[in-house]
């Protein structure tokens, strides 16, 4: 905000100089990552499930550094920052379906999950690695983890919904960003 009242340069340009470098490792360590764990965890063999699966990682990444990104442009202090998304990710991680199955949450937290990349990203996850197949270990049982961890928002609304998250809070922090600006100067 220093060199905007200044005249240096504005917002915009700062904002786009800022994400693009930055979009670069948030897509690579992903890749990474997920390229090093996927075969070692002894998911699905095939390429297309490990696609998938780095592509889910890609965005919750980038999700995840467009909240930052967001919270960082809104507040200033360093402490707060991290206290404030911690507060935040505490009803995404309780609705994301990890811990507890979503229809045993009662309402008052339940729509919580509308609202959690972790949510999004663990359906995703769950239904690439899960979907049309059989892993009951008795041939007599039913086994379908999608509908016994009540997952129903399907693999290309998961993605979707990580991608609009991802764009949608990189646009409030430009948004909040440009709002500060205006204040100082």
């Amino acid at each position: 905000l220093k060199e905007y009242s200044s005249g240096l340069y504005g917002i915009v340009p700062y904002f786009i100089a800022k994400n693009l470098p930055e979009t670069f490792y948030q897509l690579v360590f992903p890749l990474l990552y997920s390229s090093i764990s996927y075969y070692g965890m002894g998911l699905q063999p095939d390429f297309s499930h490990f696609l998938w699966f780095i592509l889910t990682m890609m965005l919750l990444s980038l999700t995840g550094a467009s909240f930052g990104f967001f919270l960082g442009c809104g507040l200033t202090d360093p402490q707060l920052i991290s206290l404030v998304g911690l507060m935040a990710m505490m009803p995404f991680i309780l609705t994301a379906g990890f811990f507890a199955n979503v229809q045993d949450l009662g309402p008052w937290i339940s729509w919580v999950q509308y609202f959690s990349p972790l949510r999004y990203s663990y359906e995703a996850l769950a239904r690439n690695e899960f979907e049309g197949r059989d892993v009951c270990e008795d041939p007599s049982e039913h086994c379908d983890p999608i509908s016994d961890y009540s997952l129903t928002f399907g693999f290309g609304t998961s993605l979707q919904a990580l991608i609009m998250m991802a764009i949608g809070y990189r646009l409030l922090a430009l948004f909040v960003l440009k709002h500060r600006a205006q204040l100082v100067g």
